[in-house]
């Protein structure tokens, strides 16, 4: 049920009449202990979220790096399957202060 009113509010922000010529990007952010819960908490839920909103080159993502570090992701990685799905709108890089291990 979740994930359905996410993908059919999405089409329809990016349907709407006023975003005609607006991409909109979608930035993931995994659990934490803050949010505690992430509808779309890693970049493969992230491509899932694009694949069913299927709106190619009007809806994609941007990716965060402290995110994806944060999700213990590879950004190299998750970035380009990312691209090769042709929906990298942005990566943000300037807040990463997650560590690793």
């Amino acid at each position: 049920e979740t994930w359905r009113r996410t993908v059919d509010a999405l089409r329809a922000a990016t349907d709407h009449g006023k975003c005609a010529d607006v991409r909109l990007s979608y930035e993931f952010k995994p659990t934490d202990v803050v949010s505690r819960f992430a509808v779309v908490p890693s970049t493969g839920a992230a491509l899932a979220l694009v694949r069913d909103v299927d709106r190619a080159r009007r809806f994609g993502l941007t990716l965060d790096l402290g995110h994806l570090l944060a999700a213990g992701e590879n950004p190299a990685q998750s970035a380009e399957a990312v691209a090769s799905a042709g929906a990298l709108f942005g990566f943000q890089m300037g807040d990463a202060h997650s560590r690793l291990g």
